[in-house]
């Protein structure tokens, strides 16, 4: 099997994993993984590094960027920040359904439950950079003090609804029929929701709606 699924699991810390590689080998073939192994970048480099035509190059990158492996910034294209956001953005959206079934999300499913969330008592992020909408029922104790630590802002620019995409810990997991569609982008994350079409704007009072109905359906993964 190539290297360049370990030396891109590498990247988020798992380069020995091989339920991780599983997931990679999913979601990209050997010729995506090498050309995301080569990020971050623009086509123009990439096609020069790699001796292929632009259009070619461009091709694979927009292959890479609606399976959500990839991600746009100024300079052109990078690999997830971290693991969870890879884990979020290919794992949520009900289009690749029609191309995988049931395969990708079972591999996210073996490396979740056996590696991935046995990290997550000593993990921090999920606090951090937070713009707080929903109202403060069903929020515990605990919880408000962690947000009392952050400073809030009222405007947080754009809000989006995953339409296509669903809150990707109950799409994997299937452990429960709580509802899917609650999962929301705010800021550039809605702007890449609504630029990838795997999300719609919605407004901060259909974002409040969005949010009671999954505080009154409680929370379960």
């Amino acid at each position: 099997m190539s290297e360049a699924y370990t030396v891109f699991a590498a990247k988020y810390n798992y380069p020995s994993s091989e339920r991780f590689k599983n997931v990679l080998r999913v979601l990209m073939d050997e010729d995506e993984v090498a050309l995301a192994n080569m990020l971050p970048g623009n086509s123009a480099e990439l096609s020069q590094k790699l001796k292929k035509p632009q259009e070619t190059v461009d091709r694979m990158l927009q292959g890479l960027y609606k399976k959500g492996v990839i991600f746009e910034f100024s300079g052109g294209y990078r690999p997830a920040r971290d693991i969870m956001q890879l884990h979020d953005s290919t794992g949520s959206d009900v289009r690749s359904d029609k191309v995988w079934g049931r395969k990708l999300l079972d591999a996210w499913f073996d490396f979740s439950e056996k590696e991935l969330f046995q990290i997550f008592q000593s993990w921090r992020r999920f606090s951090q950079n937070l713009c707080l909408v929903c109202p403060r029922k069903g929020i515990d104790s605990r919880t408000r003090k962690t947000y009392r630590r952050r400073r809030y802002r009222q405007d947080c620019g754009k809000i989006a609804q995953d339409r296509r995409g669903q809150l990707s810990c109950r799409r994997v997991a299937q452990r429960c029929e709580r509802p899917v569609e609650v999962c929301l982008q705010v800021g550039k994350g809605a702007d890449y929701a609504i630029k990838r079409g795997s999300g719609r704007e919605v407004t901060k009072k259909e974002a409040r709606d969005i949010l009671h109905t999954a505080v009154e359906e409680a929370w379960c993964i």
